[in-house]
């Protein structure tokens, strides 16, 4: 892999919490706190797990197998980049408390000082 796609997968990775936020979740994926659990995939370029103490995700060289490990009991997003296009998967480690279905709201803006 060149210097450049390093750079740019780099780039990438500063900007998975706030990209991962922005799209829907493509799938699901339960785990249990110390476990692994292998997924096959067609063609990945490269994955990254917004939260790494909630699980971890490694790519496994020239077999395009997923290896994820629950880590603790939680929620996190893992990005994955393949042929030009992105995934979005949810990781569920563990009985982690339930999202908060009620969306937030914007806080109103304060007064500026003058």
């Amino acid at each position: 892999m060149s210097a450049r796609m390093y750079v740019v997968g780099a780039l990438l990775a500063l900007l998975v919490p706030a990209l991962a936020h922005a799209w829907p979740v493509d799938l699901v994926v339960p785990l249990e706190p110390g476990k692994e659990r292998f997924h096959k995939l067609d063609t990945v370029d490269w994955v990254q797990v917004a939260d790494a103490s909630v699980a971890d995700a490694e790519l496994l060289p020239g077999s395009n197998e997923l290896l994820l490990t629950g880590q603790k009991a939680g929620r996190t997003l893992l990005l994955l980049y393949a042929g030009g296009r992105f995934a979005v998967w949810r990781l569920t480690v563990g009985s982690p408390p339930p999202e908060d279905p009620a969306p937030r709201r914007p806080r109103p803006a304060r007064p500026v000082r003058t």
